[in-house]
Parts: structure tokens; sequence; C-alpha cells
């Protein structure tokens, strides 16, 4: 991680901390796909810092949005620049699907406010109240057509920014709100990404080639489980029933070899299940690996290959 990373989580974690979350940090990059996991009551937040946005590829993006579902989370990208131009603030911006701020508007997002603009290709878009641009034009005797040529729309336009179907540029929401006299663009609702979310990655389709996470995953399912798996995280599955109110963290270790790495993401996993409230299950591939995974901390469950079930019931 490079100098200007450490300074930004740095920053990024004071601004969480003062808003009383509880935080676990990584500060491998290369290694994770995010940097801070965060939780105060039920909200959890999943970040990832870049300097600039766009280097964030879309393997990182869906890895950021499998550990967020599968933590009931939202994840973020903070960063300070978009191609070449600094992120502006109160703006949010995207990449593959996930808000991206500058620390400032994270700042501002984390003490409850909520954003109004986002960027997008063709530039500054707002989100219109349908209900309230209706009730407005209708009050003040405005047709469709005579709304539209005023601001320089088409008809159908207007029509479908009462319909709440499409957004406006910044630009036209400007004109809309002098002409009614009136506030009608809405705040974004951070909080519907989890619906969206949650849509996305029951539609995403994963490839399983290792055998013990393809049984993992089986035994899950046929239990009742959603789990989604992670090749960037210390753990590799997390599975949970909403319905139960229940999540496990999953960690796989294939051989013995290089036990201080295991026992390290083991321990990053811990402070996530601590933090969550979760559970956190160690399963060996070999037998011969077990003696060396004895002194897990109390909360970890040790499970054999030939017990998965176990792990559901």
């Amino acid at each position: 991680m490079q100098f200007h990373e450490v300074k930004e989580l740095g920053m990024i974690s004071d601004i969480l901390k003062k808003r009383g979350y509880t935080l676990v940090e990584v500060y491998s990059p290369k290694k994770y796909s995010f940097n801070i996991i965060a939780k105060k009551a039920d909200k959890v937040l999943i970040i990832r810092l870049f300097k600039n946005i766009d280097s964030c590829r879309k393997n990182i993006a869906i890895e950021l949005k499998k550990l967020a579902y599968g933590l009931s989370g939202i994840p973020f990208i903070v960063g300070l620049y978009t191609r070449c131009e600094p992120l502006l603030s109160g703006i949010i911006y995207k990449r593959f699907g996930i808000f991206a701020t500058n620390p400032h508007t994270f700042k501002e997002i984390a003490e409850g406010k909520k954003p109004i603009i986002y960027a997008e290709r063709g530039g500054l878009f707002v989100k219109i109240n349908g209900k309230k641009l209706r009730e407005i034009r209708e009050i003040k005797g405005l047709s469709l057509g005579q709304l539209a040529k005023e601001v320089g729309v088409s008809r159908r336009t207007i029509y479908g920014y009462e319909k709440e179907e499409i957004e406006a540029t910044l630009e036209i929401a400007i004109k809309l709100e002098k002409i009614l006299g009136t506030t009608i663009i809405k705040p974004i609702d951070l909080s519907n990404y989890s619906k969206e979310l949650e849509k996305e990655m029951k539609n995403l389709s994963e490839e399983v080639h290792d055998p013990l996470i393809k049984s993992i995953k089986e035994k899950a399912t046929s239990h009742g489980y959603t789990s989604t798996i992670l090749r960037k995280a210390p753990f590799d599955i997390i599975a949970f029933r909403e319905d139960e109110n229940r999540r496990i963290l999953i960690k796989t270790v294939k051989k013995k070899g290089n036990i201080d790495k295991v026992q390290k993401e083991i321990m990053v996993s811990v402070k996530i299940a601590n933090m969550s409230d979760i559970e956190m299950v160690v399963l060996p591939e070999e037998k011969n690996v077990e003696k060396s995974l004895e002194n897990l901390p109390s909360r970890v469950k040790l499970v054999s290959k030939d017990s998965i079930s176990e792990i559901f019931e």
C-alpha cells in the first residue's frame, strides 16, 4: 500500500470511528478486495481505497459486491480521481455499479447526509420526485407539453420524470425547479442498494472448480442456505439463512504448508466474525493439517471434511 493510501485509510478510519463504527482494517489490497469493514448497529460498510477509482477492475468490484452481499452490507469505493480529474465533492460516482466518492463526500454520507447528484457517462444526473413534480405542474395549470416546451425537452421526457422511470440531468432539474418554484430533486437513498445487490447476486453465475468448495456449497444449498464464494478475502465462503438470521464464515485449509499465513487469515476472519457476531468455521482438507490448527480462538469451530453437514445443522 502506497503512502497516500495509508493516509486515506487512516482518514476514513477516523471518520467511521467518530461515528461509532467498529472496524476491521487490512493493508493488503493485492490480497483482499477490501481495506475496511465497518459496522454500526445493523449497518455494514465494505470499503476499498483507490487513488484513481478507474483502477478498480471488474473482478475486484464483483468480489466487493459478493462480500457485501454475504455480510448484508453496502460496498463503497473511496478515491481521489477519475481519469485525470479530481472526484467532485457532494457527488456520487459509480464503478461497476459500486458507489464511489472522495473522502469528503464519504464523510458526509457517514454523518447521515444523503447525496443528490451522481455522475454517469454524459454528465451529472439527479433523481426527480415524480409525484411532487406532477402535483406542482397541475397546481400551476401546466400541461405536460407546456412544461416540456419551457424546459426544452420532449413531452415524453416530462412524463418519464413523473413516473420516475428516467433521471434528469442536473441542468434540466435546475430549470424545472426554477419554473415550478420549488425543490423536486430527490436525495439518493443508498439503503436501496441492498435490494439491487441481492437481485444482481442471485443472477450471478459462479463456476466452482475446487472439489471441497463445491461440496460445501452443495451442502449449504441442501440445508436451505445461500452461499457466496470469495477469492480475495481471508475466508472462502459466506453462507447465510435470512429466515434464521444466521451467517457463517468458512475458511478452508488446503494443505499443510505456510501455516503462519493461514493463521493470519484466520485471525482477520475472526475479527470480522466477532464484529458482526457471526459464526466462524475452519475446515482442513487433509487430516494431518488438523493438528496444526488445534490452538484456534474459542469462537472458531474446527470441522473435518467428512462432517461438512455439521456446519449447517
